[in-house]
């Protein structure tokens, strides 16, 4: 890609991750600045409890748990998915699912993650964001603890279970939230 230019659909050829990411509010916390300590806390709850809902249907072997810097997220390991519509529906409909069942108060999924040419933090960087020497909004390292040495990769088909499992899961509002990510329509 050349310098200054920015990453097209185009550019991106298959999914090897669904990354679900958990950050605290912005209504608590301004996007272009470090979390505190204590808002950083507040993402771990909702994040571990996705993790404990994940286990059982994908397995410890397809998930890794990252800090992010500011939050926390899980990845799915998925087996070079193609660059699709379809992919990339089920893709948002899954954050849009999960975003339904774990986002509280405080803490949300971001759905934006949806986006395949979205750049994820490279895990040991220093996640910078804001001013530095801010003592209460510090710059961290992030971090990525992955439970098995042997990594599960979702199929198409195992990504179609997870997305009817997840429907399924959730309430009327979840299901409508999955359905117009995915881009249908009410009553279709």
């Amino acid at each position: 890609i050349e310098k200054g230019k920015g990453t097209t659909d185009n550019d991106i050829a298959a999914r090897r991750i669904l990354p679900i990411d958990f950050d605290v509010d912005v209504a608590m916390r301004a996007k272009s600045i470090s979390a505190t300590d204590d808002e950083l806390a507040l993402v771990v709850p909702p994040a571990l409890a996705c993790w404990e809902y994940l286990t059982p249907i994908v397995g410890e072997a397809a998930l890794a748990l990252l800090h992010s810097g500011n939050g926390r997220q899980i990845h799915i390991a998925l087996d070079a998915l193609p660059a699709t519509g379809e992919t990339g529906g089920l893709v948002a409909s899954i954050l849009a699912g999960l975003d339904a069942r774990f986002t509280t108060d405080v803490a949300k999924v971001d759905c934006s993650l949806s986006d395949a040419k979205r750049i994820l933090p490279a895990c040991g960087s220093l996640k910078r964001k804001g001013a530095a020497g801010i003592p209460e909004r510090p710059h961290r390292r992030t971090a990525i603890v992955t439970p098995s040495g042997n990594v599960h990769r979702l199929t198409l088909d195992e990504l179609r279970e997870l997305h009817a499992r997840i429907r399924q899961d959730c309430d009327e509002a979840g299901r409508t939230a999955m359905d117009k990510a995915m881009g249908v329509r009410p009553g279709k």
